[in-house]
């Protein structure tokens, strides 16, 4: 009686490796992200050279100096973060930000500047967005990718005020 428990035991736990190591393998399959990365046609590049020279509506606005509360209050927010307390007042200098999201002709600008590949989501004409979706948000950028712009915007935006200043 014992010997047969044993082996069905065994059995089971055969069974188990078996179908952890299929599933592992399928996981890993599921998760390789690297085929679907569009790549750029030579059509798609050309519409997107095209693109980037549209009109965006691209609006900055001030944001006037003064306090503001910082943090969390651990009694209102009991999920807060150690890094988010204490709360408290903290002055910021008047500054200039976007008043809207980054969209995805502002973004295209970006990555047909620094010769990036298209996005995950641009899979239309060889590689590019819906022209429809051309001043909607960006989607699918990651946290690197988004840094990558706002220093790319950031220095464009000073060789643009020195490029006007020096004139042609």
């Amino acid at each position: 009686m014992r010997e047969r428990q044993r082996r069905k035991c065994l059995g089971a736990i055969g069974l188990l490796v078996a179908m952890f190591t299929v599933m592992s393998g399928m996981m890993a399959w599921a998760l390789d992200v690297s085929d679907i990365r569009p790549e750029w046609t030579e059509a798609g590049k050309k519409l997107a050279l095209q693109r980037a020279q549209w009109p965006t509506k691209e609006k900055r606005v001030v944001v006037p100096a003064g306090w503001f509360t910082m943090g969390s209050d651990k009694k209102v927010d009991r999920k807060a973060y150690r890094p988010e307390m204490p709360q408290r007042q903290v002055f910021l200098d008047a500054f200039e930000i976007d008043a809207y999201e980054v969209t995805a002709l502002e973004y295209l600008r970006f990555v047909v500047d620094t010769g990036r590949p298209p996005l995950p989501d641009w899979k239309f004409d060889g590689g590019n967005f819906q022209e429809s979706m051309a001043h909607h948000p960006v989607m699918h950028v990651s946290w690197y990718e988004a840094d990558a712009y706002c220093q790319w915007a950031y220095a464009s935006q000073f060789w643009e005020i020195g490029h006007i200043r020096a004139g042609p």
